[in-house]
């Protein structure tokens, strides 16, 4: 079994990919493009260490993240093709961490925007999931066959949504580390990896 009890472990892939009979195939090529039009965002300069802005094109429509810092707090506004169509406010130990926004990525012809907020929210064409679903926070977006994957936490517990709609089983825990840490989500050539506990069982699981 994989050793979890400190969150700096590495996550024993070796035991997954026996365990589940499947290879990890690694991450994705950073960029990827579809039809001449990238998938995934340009990172573009900032202000300060946390201000890095994001831009995306899709058809033609341009997607651009905007951030400011007001006596402390770090905004961030996304904008379609110049207009405000979203907005979130990093929680506060995150700067600590890394760079709150996150992902601006083109899944299914939409918009998907992730954010380090309080809670962690994705955003899909400016609506933010935690509030359409009554979400406790929703994480991690990827893209599998054009359609968005990513884990929801709803009453406590915690879920896989993949194109709206619940799969497998509920979770007491999904290892999910944004930084300083390698036991957490995996995801790349349409792979989605995670590992979890359900009734003090723990779990690795890899959706393909």
């Amino acid at each position: 079994m994989p050793y979890f009890n400190h969150p700096y472990e590495t996550a024993d892939l070796k035991f997954a990919t026996a365990c589940l009979n499947v290879d990890w195939l690694g991450w994705d090529n950073y960029g990827i493009e579809l039809n001449g039009q990238r998938l995934r965002e340009e990172r573009l300069g900032g202000d300060g260490d946390h201000g890095a802005n994001l831009r995306l094109v899709i058809g033609k429509d341009v997607y651009e993240t905007r951030y400011t810092n007001i006596d402390g707090q770090n905004n961030y506004e996304l904008l379609k093709n110049g207009q405000a169509i979203a907005k979130a406010t990093a929680c506060p130990f995150c700067i600590n961490t890394g760079d709150p926004n996150l992902k601006l990525w083109n899944i299914g012809e939409k918009s998907v925007w992730e954010v380090f907020s309080e809670p962690p929210a994705i955003f899909v064409e400016g609506i933010n999931l935690n509030e359409k679903n009554n979400l406790e926070g929703s994480y991690f977006p990827y893209d599998i066959k054009h359609k968005l994957i990513y884990i929801a936490k709803m009453n406590g517990k915690y879920y896989v949504i993949y194109d709206q709609k619940v799969i497998g089983h509920e979770f007491d825990r999904i290892f999910m580390m944004y930084c300083c840490a390698s036991t957490s989500v995996r995801y790349g050539h349409e792979q989605y990896w995670f590992w979890g506990i359900r009734e003090g069982t723990y779990y690795v699981v890899a959706i393909h």
